[in-house]
């Protein structure tokens, strides 16, 4: 193993205890919960891992310590995630789908004009906090653990949601070049103001952005 390896395992075991090997594919989740009872289990074992990693740090994090939190068997965490890097990955794909879903609820909201459904859309796509508890130490993880796919999977997601408001409001209709660079851009704007943490000077970033993809239609 180079130097450079080295320090890149030892700078994730800083993080996480018991992850995989710097030069091996991380595991994934074993299943996707589909019953009733198996989604309270899997969302049960994510409210314990994050009340450790925000109480305690990511290196009380363990699979141990996740399902005594819990209240599980340790073999009900393993029938879902082989260890703490496939926990960690369920978590952020669940962040994403949480996400997904307040946009879902904000497609069902018409009333007012294509301005106000705009700004609506941003506010709930822009609201982080909302989807769950994420610190920069997780997205630092996260997006070593995450494979392409994952990001390509989910920006078709994302797209197809903002698609779906311009196919359905009174509103300019892009082009799908324009529909995609929107849904980058804010998406983006999210992301990066997420990792700056707490700057006084952005509190109206959101506003901001709204006002930027107003004038991008209204040009477009």
């Amino acid at each position: 193993m180079t130097k450079h390896s080295e320090g890149k395992q030892r700078r994730r075991s800083d993080l996480v205890a018991g992850v995989a090997e710097s030069n091996s594919a991380p595991a994934q989740p074993r299943k996707r919960p589909r019953q009733r009872r198996s989604r309270f289990t899997v969302l049960a074992i994510y409210d314990a891992f994050v009340r450790i990693w925000s109480r305690d740090g990511p290196a009380a994090a363990t699979m141990r310590n996740v399902a005594l939190e819990s209240g599980f068997a340790i073999g009900t965490l393993y029938e879902y995630f082989p260890n703490v890097d496939a926990l960690l990955i369920g978590y952020a794909r669940h962040l994403a789908d949480t996400a997904l879903a307040k946009l879902d609820t904000e497609l069902e909201r018409t009333e007012g004009n294509w301005r106000e459904r705009l700004h609506r859309f941003i506010c709930a796509c822009c609201d982080f906090q909302a989807a769950g508890y994420c610190d920069d130490q997780l997205l630092q993880l996260e997006s070593s653990l995450a494979r392409r796919g994952d990001y390509t999977r989910f920006f078709a997601r994302l797209e197809r949601r903002w698609m779906a408001l311009f196919d359905s409001w009174d509103g300019p209709r892009p082009e799908r070049a324009q529909v995609a660079a929107i849904a980058l851009s804010v998406w983006g704007a999210r992301y990066f103001r997420q990792r700056l943490g707490e700057v006084r000077t952005l509190d109206s970033w959101v506003d901001q952005l709204c006002l930027q993809c107003e004038i991008a239609l209204q040009d477009g």
